[in-house]
């Protein structure tokens, strides 16, 4: 026996497009009683170039030596909806994804709007529950790692109190596993755990909220906003006048479970036999991770979330960052300018990808080994 389905069942709430958040609020603001309240303004931001020991400095820098900011803004929207563990994707009431504050990993700097993954599936969205009054949208795609907390999620709680608007939400929709990192920083921002919903675990998370507070995304992926730094810098780092000191520190990867330094042996004997200390800093608080940081002269170690603590050193301090060919992004050496820092990057040995070739589809995560003589020549530089 054939069975018919109404069409309306079988595509209902299913996103037709995407649109901007502004454009879409100002298109609709007369239908749907919404509001975009504007932070900040885009601005130019200009970096200088890093250095770069044994290799030429790829393009990967060099197109982002001027770059625009992104606007930073609350909005808020009755009758929007966000879909999928991480909260990542933002649905319009009339099924339109807001694109500036949606994301999805899977291509260097996130999947481009139109290749979302909820464009691909026609079937059936996961059965919706509404949820009573204000609700703010905080996590976003990477909330579980270290880096991507820090810099895409606690931020977005700074927004929603610099628009003044955290004493009227009811619950923050905020995914995370309850790491050490994590709950420290819910803890500095003053966010009790009755008012988290936490969709950890649930990839068909699918609500609709009386009235949805939205605040954008920090900046692009793969770009940091100096505001951020600075944000963090007001959370983690409390108390005191700083300024450098002698410490130098070696981040361990003792316990990241990939990129290991082949020849670790003799990079350890060149390390500390310049005084550099072994430091690991998930052995640590937030906070203490952050006096240590804005202590140290000079800072080595892979490239990998540790150097994400950068945003707690202070003018004048060095930092060497090691990468594998294949494994390298612009992170690090924007925060160094920021602070005022000086940056080297040294890579490991191994072929070189081209400019344009996407370091997410074409991930590589090997061990790294360190050509003694490069070593040598990028310590001298930051010691």
């Amino acid at each position: 026996m054939v069975k018919f389905f109404k069409a309306e069942k079988l595509f209902f709430n299913t996103p037709s497009s995407f649109i901007a958040t502004k454009e879409w609020v100002e298109i609709n603001k007369s239908k749907w009683p919404s509001q975009l309240i504007l932070l900040e303004n885009s601005d130019v931001i200009k970096e200088e170039p890093p250095v770069v020991v044994g290799h030429s400095i790829s393009g990967r820098f060099t197109r982002y030596y001027q770059r625009a900011s992104k606007e930073t803004f609350v909005a808020i929207i009755p009758g929007a909806k966000l879909l999928g563990e991480f909260s990542n994707i933002i649905i319009t009431p009339d099924n339109l994804v807001l694109s500036d504050v949606s994301r999805e990993f899977g291509a260097e700097g996130g999947r481009k709007p139109k290749s979302f993954s909820v464009f691909n599936n026609r079937a059936r969205m996961p059965e919706m529950i509404k949820l009573q009054g204000k609700i703010a949208v905080v996590s976003t795609h990477g909330a579980n790692n270290f880096h991507h907390w820090n810099y895409d999620v606690l931020p977005r709680l700074d927004l929603l109190k610099r628009a003044g608007v955290i004493p009227v939400i009811d619950k923050f929709i905020i995914c995370h596993k309850a790491q050490k990192f994590q709950l420290e920083g819910l803890s500095k921002l003053g966010i009790p755990s009755e008012k988290i919903i936490n969709p950890s675990g649930d990839e068909r998370f699918f609500v609709e909220a009386d009235y949805l507070y939205i605040p954008s995304l920090p900046e692009d992926l793969g770009t940091i906003s100096p505001w951020v730094v600075d944000f963090l810098r007001n959370v983690f780092l409390t108390g005191k006048n700083r300024s450098v000191t002698n410490k130098m520190l070696f981040l361990s990867r003792k316990k990241a479970p990939s990129r290991k330094i082949i020849n670790q042996d003799e990079v350890s004997d060149e390390v500390l036999g310049r005084g550099f200390v072994e430091f690991i800093p998930e052995d640590f608080s937030m906070e203490e991770v952050a006096e240590y940081f804005s202590e140290a002269k000079s800072i080595v170690s892979v490239h990998g979330s540790g150097l994400s603590n950068l945003a707690f050193i202070e003018h004048g301090a060095c930092v060497l960052d090691i990468m594998a060919p294949y494994h390298q992004d612009p992170y690090y050496w924007m925060i160094c300018n920021q602070r005022g820092a000086k940056y080297v990057a040294l890579f490991a040995e191994g072929k070189h990808p081209a400019d344009e070739l996407d370091l997410v589809t074409e991930k590589v995560d090997d061990d790294l080994l360190i050509d003694m003589g490069k070593l040598k020549k990028a310590l001298d530089l930051i010691s």
